[in-house]
C-alpha cells in the first residue's frame, strides 16, 4: 500500500474508533465494576475501580469531540453534561471504599450513558434508572442500622415512583393539552432525580446522616444526568410556547429549590448535613441556569463539581459530625479546612472561586429572560450561604476547642483524599481566576438551544 493509502486508512480507523467511543465509555466502567467487585481485597478493587473511571473518562472525553462537531444542541449539551459526570466518577474513585468502588462506578457508569447515549428522553431515561437503582442498591450495601436500611428502601420507592410518571407521561398524545400533561409528567419523574429541592427526598434517603464521599458524587453525576434528560425534554417539547412553559417551570422549581436547601443548609445540626443540603442548593441553581441558558448550566455545573469534591473529601478527612467538633480543625487537618473554606466561599459565590463566575453568567441569563425572581432566589441562596459559611470558618480557625470536649480523632490520611482536595482547590480558584476556555466551550455547546429572551 502506499503512504497515502496507509494515512487514510489509519484516519479511517480512528473515526471508527471515535464514531465507538460513547459505547465503550459506558461499556468500560461497567466491565471494571464487575471486576472490581470479585476482589476481596480493598486494594485492587479500589485500583481496578479506579482505573474504570480514568478510560471512562478518557473515552467521553474522545466522544464528546465527536458530538461537539454535530449540530443538535441538545446532544451536545448532554455530550458535556457526559463529560463532567466522568470526572465526577474519578472524583469518587478516589475517596470510595471497596464496597462503595464498583457500585460507585455503576452509578456514574450508566448516569453518564443517559446523557452521552439517551438520543431521546425516553432512551436516556432507561439508562438513568438503573442508574437511581444502583445508587440505592449502594446504599442498602452500605447500610450499618435498620433505620438507615429503611431509608434506602425510601430511595428506592422515590426513584420507583419517578419512574412510573416518565412512563406515564410518554402514553400521553394527540392533542396540545395531552402532550402537556405527558411532559409535565414526564418532567416530573426526571425531577425525583434531579437532587433539586424538593423533589430531593431519595436523595436525602440515600445520602442520610452519614453522608460519605464517593456515594455524594455518585449522586451528583445522577442529578447532573437527569438535567441532561430535561433538557432533551424541552428539546422535544412539540412548540416553541411548551418550550418557554417548561423553562419557565423548570426554574421557578430550581429557584424554590435553591432557596429552600440553602435555607435547612444554614440551619444544618452537623458538618455532614451542611455539605449534603449545600449541594442541594446549588443543583437548584445550575437547574435555573440550564433553564435559562444552558451555557451558564454547563459553567455553574463544572463550580458544582470542583466545590463538590472539597466539600466530600474533606467530610472523608476530618471524619466528624457534629459541627461543634470543627474549632481548631484550621491547626490540626489544615488542608482538609481549607477545602472546606475555598468550597464554601464558591457556593456563597465569592469573587476569585468558581462559584462567583458561574452566579455571575446564571444571574445574566436569568435576566436576560426577564425572570427578576428567580434571579433574587440565586442572590437569597447566596445570602443564606455566606451567613453559614461565615460560621464554619469562624469554627475552623478563630475558635478553640472546649477544654471539656474529647479530642477529635482524625482518619488516617489517604493519598486518594489528599489529591481530592488539592485538586478541588486548584481547581475552584482557577476557574475563579481564568475559565475563558471553559466558557467558551459551554457557550459553543449550547449554541442554538437557548430560548428567546422574554419581552
Amino acid at each position: 500500500m502506499t503512504a497515502l493509502a496507509l494515512q487514510a486508512d489509519a484516519v479511517g480507523q480512528s473515526l471508527s474508533f471515535a464514531k465507538a467511543a460513547p459505547i465503550l465509555a459506558v461499556a468500560a466502567p461497567l466491565l471494571a465494576a464487575g471486576l472490581a467487585a470479585t476482589f476481596k481485597g480493598a486494594g485492587p478493587a479500589r485500583l481496578i475501580g479506579l482505573a474504570g473511571a480514568l478510560m471512562a473518562f478518557a473515552l467521553t472525553l474522545l466522544a464528546a469531540v465527536e458530538v461537539l462537531a454535530q449540530a443538535d444542541p441538545a446532544a451536545r449539551i448532554a455530550a458535556v453534561a457526559a463529560l463532567l459526570i466522568a470526572a465526577l466518577s474519578v472524583a469518587a474513585q478516589a475517596l470510595a471504599s471497596r464496597t462503595q468502588a464498583g457500585l460507585c462506578l455503576l452509578v456514574t457508569a450508566l448516569a453518564g450513558g443517559a446523557a452521552l447515549l439517551g438520543a431521546t428522553p425516553v432512551a436516556g431515561f432507561a439508562f438513568l434508572e438503573a442508574a437511581a437503582l444502583c445508587l440505592a442498591a449502594l446504599a442498602i450495601a452500605t447500610a450499618q442500622s435498620r433505620a438507615e436500611r429503611d431509608r434506602a428502601g425510601g430511595a428506592l420507592i422515590a426513584f420507583g415512583l419517578g419512574a412510573m410518571l416518565f412512563a406515564a407521561g410518554i402514553g400521553f398524545s394527540g392533542g396540545p393539552m395531552a402532550q402537556a400533561f405527558g411532559l409535565a409528567l414526564m418532567t416530573a419523574g426526571a425531577l425525583i432525580k434531579a437532587g433539586v429541592a424538593p423533589f430531593h427526598g431519595g436523595f436525602a434517603a440515600v445520602l442520610g446522616d452519614r453522608l460519605s464521599g464517593a456515594p455524594a458524587l455518585a449522586a451528583l453525576g445522577l442529578a447532573l444526568s437527569a438535567m441532561a434528560i430535561l433538557m432533551r425534554l424541552i428539546d422535544a417539547a412539540p412548540s416553541p410556547a411548551l418550550q418557554a412553559g417548561l423553562a419557565l417551570a423548570l426554574a421557578a422549581l430550581g429557584g424554590f429549590g435553591a432557596v429552600y436547601a440553602a435555607l435547612l443548609a444554614a440551619g444544618a445540626a452537623n458538618v455532614r448535613a451542611f455539605v449534603g443540603l449545600s449541594i442541594a442548593a446549588q443543583l437548584g441553581c445550575v437547574l435555573i441556569g440550564f433553564a435559562a441558558d444552558p451555557a451558564a448550566g454547563l459553567a455553574l455545573a463544572a463550580a458544582l463539581i470542583a466545590m463538590a469534591c472539597g466539600l466530600c473529601a474533606a467530610i472523608d478527612a476530618i471524619g466528624v459530625n457534629g459541627q461543634e467538633r470543627l474549632e481548631g480543625l484550621g491547626r490540626r487537618a489544615p488542608l482538609a479546612a481549607a477545602a472546606l473554606s475555598v468550597a464554601g466561599l464558591s457556593i456563597s459565590g465569592a469573587p476569585l472561586t468558581a462559584g462567583f463566575l458561574g452566579k455571575w453568567l446564571l444571574i445574566e441569563a436569568v435576566l436576560e429572560q426577564g425572570w427578576w425572581l428567580a434571579a433574587a432566589a440565586v442572590v437569597a441562596s447566596g445570602l443564606l450561604a455566606i451567613a453559614a459559611v461565615g460560621s464554619l470558618i469562624e469554627r475552623l480557625y478563630f475558635t478553640a476547642p472546649l477544654p471539656a470536649d474529647p479530642p477529635t480523632v482524625l482518619p488516617a490520611p489517604q493519598l486518594g483524599r489528599l489529591l481530592a482536595l488539592a485538586a478541588s482547590i486548584a481547581i475552584t480558584i482557577g476557574l475563579g481566576l481564568n475559565a475563558a476556555g471553559w466558557i467558551a466551550w459551554a457557550r459553543y455547546a449550547a449554541s442554538g438551544f437557548g430560548l428567546e429572551a422574554a419581552p
